[in-house]
């Protein structure tokens, strides 16, 4: 007996996304791939080993015939679609951008985002770390032609200043990916075996310093029409002040 066949139909589409880390407006070259709501379901039914067929209509171009290659590649068939028309539609994706917008929309944890778009959740995690990079790293990494974990080995630094002297070091040598690790650790422990800076210590030796400010701030209270004493003693050993100020307005107890 024939396995059950389940057939989906809708539209597919032409989906542009920016290679790993970059948005848009970061670079000129995009990855390719195709995606639909019922061609997505197709595509899950085949990985799971039940026979599907996608039903849609599609141009008779070089771009349609990648789209039904693609299909063909996950196991679905395709031998139901029909040709004709103009174009392939065509929408664009930031990857890490959308997946942190759909769990700001929906509300959604990483776990669940995850096992929504069919991805690990450290994959995720990954790809929203990536948005934290700032727009000055992010032209270095792409001038550098560095990869996404280059990208992720540079979250490492939490200070951008050593993010971006790092990013210049490692490109300037062409490190790969291992030796970009092997940089960014080194930094790391540069920092931890290095003392902090001293507070500086001041040594006032003279106090008439002190004695000014607190003159100063006797006169403030007064001119303020608080009736403020203060009353000096000098011995051999000390200068002895009796600041008196009284409780204008306290409330009395019983």
């Amino acid at each position: 007996m024939d396995r059950q066949k389940i057939v989906t139909f809708g539209e597919i589409m032409l989906r542009l996304t920016p290679p790993d880390y970059l948005r848009f407006n970061q670079t000129n070259l995009f990855r390719a791939s195709y995606g639909g709501s019922e061609a997505n379901v197709a595509v899950s039914l085949a990985n799971y080993g039940l026979q599907s067929e996608f039903v849609t209509r599609l141009p008779d171009n070089r771009v349609a015939d990648a789209c039904i290659d693609d299909l063909r590649r996950y196991g679905v068939r395709t031998d139901a679609i029909l040709r004709g028309g103009k174009r392939l539609g065509i929408y664009y994706m930031e990857e890490a951008a959308a997946i942190a917008k759909l769990i700001a929309v929906y509300g959604l944890s990483q776990e669940q985002a995850a096992e929504r778009l069919g991805k690990s959740q450290s994959a995720v995690a990954n790809k929203l770390r990536l948005l934290r990079l700032s727009p000055a790293c992010v032209t270095l990494l792409r001038e550098g032609g560095l990869s996404e974990r280059h990208a992720r080995a540079l979250l490492r630094l939490s200070d951008e200043n050593e993010r971006l002297a790092a990013l210049r070091v490692i490109v300037e040598r062409g490190c790969n990916v291992a030796q970009a690790e092997a940089y960014i650790e080194s930094v790391l422990q540069r920092a931890a075996v290095t003392p902090p800076r001293r507070r500086p210590t001041f040594i006032v030796k003279d106090v008439r310093l002190f004695l000014n400010t607190i003159r100063r701030s006797m006169g403030i209270m007064r001119r303020a029409g608080v009736d403020a004493a203060c009353e000096r003693e000098d011995t051999d050993e000390e200068i002895r002040l009796t600041i008196r100020i009284p409780r204008t307005g306290a409330a009395k107890t019983a």
